[in-house]
């Protein structure tokens, strides 16, 4: 009736006690039972007080916790670090992101202030350098894992680090890519630039004929040949779903067309499937509410509804008519 730990002979090593047991490293499991997290060693014992949740991953040897929707941090022996009375925490390098209210400030673990900068986001690069981000204002700071400051001169992008490269603007207003240490890895020519897809592509801005244009770059800056649009997603198994000029399409990998350009919407759902739906206008009733001070209003509305779901080679697996809620 529940999960334990057993080591490689079968033999029990805990009670089989826990609603699920999950590894997050360093010999180190997090067991969850009767509505709390406790943290056990590869032996199975027992080596932290319960928490509503303990948060992986193990970032310098450090793990976040909660209890009563507040946030801590532990040791990876189990220690409590930071007692769980913050409302927000972030591990960031070798010190913490925390506050009581109000945005995060870097402090050592004994919380001792390092630096007035106020921010919301904390991202790491896999050498330790980390990114403070002011998500209102926009300012962005880059610190090493010690806390120190490593530049203040560039405005990091929303995205996250992705193949050690992050989105970054510089003084002129120019974007491009940069690396753990802040140098420039593709140079700051863009109007704007998103971070990396999982596949090694992002989205990059440029200005032309009185419009915004959107092209494709590969992790060297090289441009990528593509049919044009103004939002493109890729998925894990190699469909890209296109929008341009409020139209939707499907392409391939090589950006051969699925399905063609077309008003209706198509959302691809994975497996090798999507559904093609009808858009339709239709006129909407808004009833007077006294309460909130809404006036009677009569507006047009779009109205979406599935038509038919299919294989990405273009057969046809179901018509939403034959559609059963039963099936």
């Amino acid at each position: 009736d529940g999960y334990a730990i057993a080591d490689n002979n079968s033999k029990k090593l805990t009670d089989a006690v826990y609603d699920t047991i999950t590894y997050i490293g360093s010999d180190l499991f997090i067991g969850y039972r009767n509505y709390k997290s406790e943290l056990l060693n590869s032996n199975g014992k027992i080596i932290s007080d319960q928490y509503t949740e303990i948060l992986p991953p193990i970032l310098f040897d450090r793990i976040k916790c909660i209890d009563d929707h507040h946030y801590g941090l532990l040791s990876v022996e189990g220690k409590e670090i930071i007692a769980p009375d913050m409302t927000i925490l972030e591990i960031a390098g070798q010190n913490v992101a925390c506050t009581k209210g109000g945005n995060l400030k870097l402090y050592t673990d004994q919380l001792e202030l390092l630096s007035d900068f106020e921010f919301d986001r904390v991202l790491h690069f896999e050498n330790g350098n980390w990114i403070a981000r002011n998500t209102d204002s926009g300012e962005s700071k880059l610190f090493s894992p010690f806390g120190k400051l490593v530049s203040d001169k560039l405005s990091f992008g929303y995205g996250d680090i992705m193949f050690g490269l992050m989105p970054a603007g510089n003084q002129n207003g120019l974007w491009g890519y940069v690396n753990c240490d802040g140098k420039e890895v593709i140079p700051f020519q863009f109007k704007y630039a998103e971070s990396f897809m999982p596949n090694g592509k992002a989205v990059i801005w440029k200005e032309g004929q009185g419009r915004t244009n959107y092209f494709l770059v590969d992790t060297s800056g090289r441009e990528i040949s593509s049919p044009p649009f103004d939002k493109i997603e890729w998925h894990p198994d190699g469909v890209y779903s296109l929008e341009y000029d409020n139209r939707n399409q499907l392409l391939d990998e090589d950006f051969n067309p699925i399905t063609k350009l077309s008003g209706n919407p198509v959302q691809y759902i994975g497996d090798g499937v999507y559904i093609k739906f009808k858009a339709s206008r239709s006129t909407k009733l808004q009833k007077p509410n006294f309460y909130t001070g809404e006036k009677f209003k009569i507006y047009r509305s779009w109205d979406v509804e599935p038509v038919s779901f299919h294989s990405v080679d273009g057969s046809l697996l179901l018509k939403a008519e034959d559609f059963d809620e039963s099936d």
